[in-house]
């Protein structure tokens, strides 16, 4: 072997020899080493992390209250909404009462009742007189219905019987004459 090859390759080092309880102390030892690892990270890194914590921190503040901002308003427009409601049931249960009051005021016990005190006495057909006015014409009833007309025939014109392929295959042949008359 040369000396360059020699060189190249690493020669195994001897282990030394463990003693039974060398092994625990070993583990100890990389263990304190790696907190000590951990307490010399660099004041800027410390301060990373908590500047990216509180930055996170922050948003989910904001986005929480965001929420609840849209939470309250939504809440509120719903009671608004019930408010309005019930304001709309009372006003029906009001129009209902006022109805049956007008109902009642206006049947024929009540009218009759209300014309007696008031001083109003029931005709009688004796006492009715008719007066005749010359030139006067009553209104004529108006008739809201058509004579009758000629039978008429409900069959189609001839314009609307042709087919849809019949239509299309007359369409196609128009269509292709000029083709066929300049060959």
């Amino acid at each position: 072997m040369t000396i360059l090859a020699e060189l190249k390759t690493p020669k195994p080092q001897p282990q030394p020899e463990t003693k039974p309880g060398s092994k625990a102390y070993q583990a100890v030892a990389e263990a304190v080493g790696t907190l000590r690892q951990y307490q010399d990270i660099p004041l800027r890194f410390q301060k990373q992390w908590i500047t990216a914590f509180l930055a996170l921190m922050i948003l989910v503040g904001t986005v929480g209250g965001l929420y609840l901002n849209v939470v309250s308003r939504t809440v509120i427009a719903g009671r608004e909404i019930q408010t309005l409601q019930d304001d709309i049931s009372v006003g029906q249960n009001t129009n209902a009462d006022l109805q049956t009051q007008i109902a009642t005021l206006l049947s024929n016990d009540s009218l009759q009742a209300r014309a007696l005190a008031a001083g109003y006495v029931p005709i009688k057909n004796e006492d009715i007189g008719y007066i005749t006015v010359p030139g006067y014409f009553p209104q004529q009833d108006m008739t809201t219905v058509t004579p009758p007309t000629e039978n008429t025939d409900l069959s189609l014109s001839s314009d609307f019987s042709e087919s849809l392929s019949s239509w299309l295959t007359r369409q196609i042949e128009t269509a292709s004459l000029p083709l066929a008359q300049e060959h």
